[in-house]
């Protein structure tokens, strides 16, 4: 992800409501709770250039579960772990990424990020750096079974709704080679959203994601024959 930036964005906004529910005469004002129930959203965009039309569907699958009290609306300890459906493969394959309790460790948290705070950090497709080798190996892992959410895609984006509070991975890919102009042009590479809890005007609410494509155009090796 890497998640620090959902840690920061939380502590963040503890501290603002903690602050807002003190009055000067001890008065106190109640913040909106977050409900269990409460989805966010996944915007992918940069599906293509300009003038160019694709046919895509986005999945997002939860690889990271944000634990939250519900009844004292406030995060527990610890605020981040690995979704239970990869939690044997992070500990077989990445064992410095997970720590007791399935918690994310620090070690993945600190990965670079240098694309922003809701990109994985992967620039024009190419495979570069911790986080993608992560990825890379988690696509193929075959352990992400369960989607989360999927759309397809309305002009050069597509939204993903009513998506749980966590970190999530998501992949685009193509559905078909007819009635578009870049469709097969264009390959996508995995990336990482995080849907979190923000505190706005006196209420928690789920902080929808938008994230750029990392997308690029395949070599062609083929010959005219095949």
């Amino acid at each position: 992800m890497p998640v620090e930036q959902l840690r920061k964005g939380i502590v963040a906004a503890v501290a603002i409501v903690t602050a807002a529910t003190v009055g000067g005469l001890g008065i106190t004002s109640a913040a909106s709770a977050l409900e269990e129930t409460s989805t966010g959203s996944i915007t992918v965009s940069n599906l293509a250039d300009s003038g160019e039309s694709v046919d895509v569907t986005a999945k997002a699958y939860k690889i990271i579960d944000v634990n939250y009290d519900y009844d004292t609306d406030q995060p527990e300890t610890p605020e981040f772990t690995w979704n239970f459906a990869i939690t044997g493969w992070v500990k077989s394959n990445f064992p410095e990424y997970i720590g007791a309790d399935n918690s994310v460790t620090g070690e993945y948290e600190g990965l670079p990020n240098v694309e922003g705070e809701t990109t994985s950090g992967i620039a024009n497709n190419e495979t570069t750096g911790e986080i993608a080798e992560f990825f890379d190996k988690l696509g193929a892992s075959g352990k992400l079974a369960t989607v989360a959410g999927s759309a397809k895609n309305t002009g050069n984006s597509v939204t993903i709704n009513g998506l749980a509070i966590g970190g999530y991975y998501v992949e685009v890919t193509n559905n078909s080679d007819e009635s578009t102009t870049a469709n097969g042009l264009y390959v996508y590479r995995a990336v990482d959203a995080n849907v979190l809890p923000k505190y706005v005007d006196k209420q928690w609410v789920v902080d929808n994601a938008t994230i750029v494509a990392k997308r690029s155009k395949p070599s062609m090796d083929k010959s005219i024959n095949e």
